[in-house]
């Protein structure tokens, strides 16, 4: 009876070792290294912060999901496991956890890298809008550059659209001013829009430093951002002092139209053509001295622009094709 019985018991022992869960640590293992995967994909695609920018909480991030899915995989099977795979099993998440991360970073410095370069292979079509070779995506720093060329042309069509609606493309043609007389009509109007070159400077000024505040967002690295706001600094001074004359010559200008505005209203002439005919020779003194002005200033003004266009088209950001 006693032999008997122990044979039962010993039995009985060997069966349920045999039944006795093991936790599936393998299963664990892979299903949650996938999981970890899988949300950290999405998480990086979704999230609007920068992973190359912040690395430390990036991999502080990696190290909470790597815990996290442990506790699930603990919680639905691993629990019935050994110590030594519950331990190994928690190493290899948190090691494809950090993998990731490290991956991702490396990715994203490489993806920098090359967004930089790209910024070299921007071209200005003839409308002036900023445009890329095809099939090629513009990333972070070529997009910071389109928004700055974009206002850079868009300042320039208010520019040119004011001085048409002040008539300074018509006020030198006597044919012009003659057959539209309100032209000649609130000559002030010259005085009253000059603020507004002041007002287009201060939006350039806050153009260019938004570039610079942006690249300081976009790129962590600090060697790599000097290298890009100085090369974009020096490409910008190519055409800076350009700019800069430019205003004060459409100051100038404004100045000269509302002088030619006032004296045409005041003084009799007749159209002959395109030409202005006076009747009193005081008034052509006068008047050829306000219209040369008026031709240096315009003169020098398509100069400007002339040059500006050379200088884009040597550096190859203007695209006359």
């Amino acid at each position: 009876m006693i032999s008997s019985a122990w044979r039962d018991e010993g039995l009985d022992e060997w069966q349920a070792a045999l039944e006795q869960s093991d936790g599936r640590p393998w299963i664990a293992m892979l299903a949650g290294a996938g999981a970890i995967l899988l949300i950290a994909i999405v998480a990086i695609n979704l999230s609007p912060v920068d992973i190359s920018a912040h690395g430390a909480g990036a991999l502080a991030a990696a190290t909470i999901l790597a815990a996290l899915v442990w506790g699930g995989a603990w919680f639905l099977t691993l629990r019935h496991a050994t110590t030594g795979w519950k331990i190994g099993v928690a190493a290899v998440l948190w090691g494809v956890a950090l993998l990731i991360i490290a991956g991702a970073i490396a990715y994203a410095n490489i993806a920098l890298r090359i967004d930089a370069a790209n910024v070299r292979r921007i071209r200005i079509d003839e409308t002036g809008e900023p445009r890329l070779p095809p099939g090629m995506r513009a990333g972070p720093i070529t997009r910071t550059m389109f928004d700055f060329l974009r206002d850079m042309t868009s300042e320039r069509h208010q520019r040119e659209a004011m001085f048409r609606v002040m008539g300074m493309d018509r006020l030198h043609d006597a044919y012009m001013v003659s057959n539209t007389p309100a032209m000649l009509k609130d000559c002030a109007r010259f005085v009253r829009v000059e603020p507004k070159i002041d007002q287009s400077d201060r939006r350039v000024t806050a153009a260019i430093a938004r570039v610079h505040t942006r690249l300081g967002v976009i790129v962590a690295d600090e060697a790599t951002r000097r290298e890009l706001i100085k090369a974009f600094d020096k490409g910008l001074n190519i055409n800076l002092s350009n700019m800069r004359r430019s205003s004060e010559l459409q100051r100038r200008q404004l100045e000269i139209g509302g002088r030619l505005c006032t004296f045409l209203a005041t003084h009799r002439w007749q159209a002959m053509g395109s030409q202005f005919m006076f009747y009193n020779q005081g008034d052509i003194g006068t008047f050829n001295r306000t219209i040369t002005d008026w031709n240096d200033a315009t003169r020098e003004q398509t100069a400007l622009v002339a040059d500006a266009r050379r200088k884009m088209t040597e550096t190859g950001l203007l695209d006359g094709r």
